[in-house]
């Protein structure tokens, strides 16, 4: 059995959320002329016409139910339609590689609002990268309290019914992480560097509640302040506490020194006592009768 191991999990899974936050995505909207009786709503998306004809008894909210309705029976994957307070009328968003064809013939006015998609911000791991700094928002995984080199406090297991093995044990792993901000457009502006470090940091709290919801505690967290000056943005350093299964189960992996040794014999005779060594001699299949 494979043990996953709970830090190094959420730090997977903390890594895929900040790169599916960084897919670039279209968003267009739609607005919705003035609602008159007779007047005819719609728009086409991949070549489907989504259209509704408005009552004397209609408003911006039916006609928006109506259309979605009929939007929604599409199913187009990855589509996320809402109703656009700022604008009567929608917002489309969708992940930019799906194909979405979006025009508006009849009464509305459409309007691509896409953002430019942003960075990746790069989650790293292990003991030697927090010396890795440089001028670009990151995010520093540690393992153990840095401070005291501390794993975490041992507890008895949880949930004994749980499979493939039971829980013989839990620990409250600790996992120290450096929240690396960094804003290039004013590098010497301490404003802007705390601002990028705090944003990130929410983007970080997030990653790991969506990841690991009622698993894990911020033990504690506080600024960096060792060095202050071109220090490459602002640092927050957060000690981070997941609960680690201690699962009932043996030690797998081989240790280097172990090796195996295959010797091919074929024996014509059925007789092993005359079989060669492959390796030496190649042997002889006598032919039959």
């Amino acid at each position: 059995m494979a043990t996953v191991f709970a830090v190094t999990k959420l730090f997977d899974d903390v890594s895929a959320r900040f790169a599916l936050d960084a897919t670039a995505y279209q968003v267009t909207t739609l607005a919705l002329a003035e609602i008159v009786s007779g007047h005819t709503y719609g728009v086409t998306i991949n070549g489907h016409v989504i259209a509704y004809t408005a009552g004397p008894s209609d408003t911006f909210d039916s006609v928006y139910l109506a259309l979605d309705a009929q939007i929604a029976a599409l199913a187009i994957a990855g589509l996320l339609v809402v109703r656009d307070d700022g604008v009567p009328g929608f917002r489309f968003t969708i992940v930019a590689t799906s194909a979405l064809t979006l025009t508006a013939p009849v009464n509305t006015t459409a309007a691509d609002v896409s953002p430019a998609a942003p960075v990746v911000v790069p989650n790293v791991f292990g003991w030697q990268e927090i010396d890795k700094q440089g001028p670009s928002p990151r995010i520093v995984w540690v393992p153990g309290d840095e401070g005291s080199g501390a794993i975490g406090q041992f507890g008895a297991g949880k949930y004994p019914g749980r499979l493939p093995a039971r829980p013989l044990g839990q620990i409250g792993e600790l996992v120290t992480v450096y929240v690396q901000g960094f804003d290039a457009t004013q590098p010497e502006n301490e404003r802007k560097q705390y601002e990028a470090a705090r944003a990130l940091l929410d983007a970080f709290y997030r990653a790991v509640y969506l990841a690991a919801h009622g698993t894990f505690e911020i033990i504690s967290a506080g600024w960096v302040i060792s060095k202050k000056v071109r220090r490459h943005g602002a640092t927050i350093r957060v000690l981070l506490n997941i609960q680690a299964l201690i699962p009932d189960a043996p030690y797998t992996v081989a240790p280097v020194t172990v090796n195996a040794s295959v010797t091919s014999a074929i024996s014509p005779d059925g007789d092993p006592i005359g079989d060669e060594d492959d390796a030496i001699v190649p042997d002889l299949v006598a032919p039959g009768p």
